[in-house]
């Protein structure tokens, strides 16, 4: 009875292991999104999406090509938390991961894997709270001549609701406009800043309160 149960569980745990593949062989996600509409793919894309906790970013051949769509399409939960890997490269973007997230960025490393933008206060390159956190990447807020000069943008802004430990670990993080990372922290909010060089055009590199 025991060596009967085991091999069942075996067959599942392959069978569970095979979904992505399958998703991928019959075209029914491609960046998230469906291709067809059969109960059993609707079936098949809840599943890859609830349980499958690794997106991929990259430019050219990777499930999504901007860090925000990864993020907006990510269903992290407590029990399930989401990483995002990172393929080398520059994005030029906004990223915003607020509120109760469970996202971690993993990028491929701080010399090759660039996130930028030159927006103002409002859109920084990375705004992160709750349980996010960012490894392996160097973020820059790009100077930006033509935003209202009481607005820059720090490169990463913490400073929303979402209670939890965010991580910032082996980055490099650049503002050319304001302090490099800017903290307002809420209750029950922990920011640990881990093995990072930063660089301001500000007086100070790093700008915290607390925001009670």
């Amino acid at each position: 009875m025991y060596i009967k149960i085991k091999l069942l569980l075996n067959k599942i745990v392959k069978a569970l292991n095979l979904i992505p593949e399958k998703l991928r062989e019959n075209g029914i996600v491609k960046g998230r999104v469906v291709q067809e509409n059969s109960p059993k793919n609707k079936f098949l894309k809840l599943f890859y999406m609830q349980y499958h906790p690794v997106l991929y970013v990259g430019k050219n051949t990777e499930e999504f090509s901007t860090i925000q769509a990864a993020i907006n399409n990510a269903n992290d939960t407590p029990k399930y938390p989401v990483t995002i890997k990172i393929s080398p490269g520059e994005y030029n973007e906004s990223v915003k991961i607020r509120g109760r997230r469970y996202v971690s960025l993993v990028g491929s490393g701080r010399e090759n894997c660039v996130l930028q933008n030159n927006g103002d206060y409002w859109n920084p390159p990375l705004e992160i709270a709750g349980k996010s956190s960012v490894f392996n990447m160097t973020i820059i807020a790009v100077r930006n001549n033509d935003i209202n000069s009481k607005l820059p943008a720090y490169a990463i802004h913490h400073d929303f609701d979402g209670e939890g430990k965010s991580v910032i670990s082996n980055c490099k993080i650049i503002s050319q406009q304001n302090s490099a990372v800017g903290i307002g922290l809420r209750n029950n909010q922990t920011l640990v800043i881990d093995n990072c060089e930063l660089y301001s055009s500000a007086s100070h590199s790093l700008y915290a309160h607390n925001r009670i």
